[in-house]
């Protein structure tokens, strides 16, 4: 089965680790095209043992479909405000087409100017919820 990356999540928190959304397509052999969610979750809760671990699951193409649609028209400045700090959490969101990828990342708040990209955390944090 054939695999691309299409979308790529990572929250990078300054004291416990990092979780990482990645939306997979894959084509089966007999060309059927299926969407897959991999979440890795490397996060090691301070003094406690790390509780990394991987899982995956499939998600409707028609719902990734309407999200790579909302992308697709988004208007996104690529020159954010300034933004600094210490500790707190990271965002770095990948987006790949082919051989073109665009990469987001802040820290803390998603800066306003970058509005329309909220539409991928939300996706990735719905669909972790029902993961069944």
């Amino acid at each position: 089965m054939s695999q691309n990356f299409e979308l790529e999540m990572t929250v990078h928190d300054s004291f416990d680790g990092d979780m990482t959304y990645t939306l997979l397509r894959k084509i089966g052999p007999d060309r059927e095209i299926q969407y897959r969610i991999q979440l890795v979750d490397s996060r090691h809760y301070r003094h406690l043992p790390a509780l990394s671990g991987a899982k995956e699951w499939l998600v409707d193409s028609d719902q990734v479909e309407q999200l790579f649609k909302e992308l697709e028209q988004a208007q996104i400045s690529i020159a954010p405000e300034f933004v600094a700090g210490v500790d707190g959490s990271t965002t770095t969101v990948k987006i790949t087409r082919g051989f073109n990828l665009a990469e987001f990342t802040w820290w803390e708040d998603l800066p306003d100017q970058w509005e329309r990209l909220r539409i991928i955390p939300e996706f990735f944090e719905s669909h972790s919820r029902n993961d069944s």
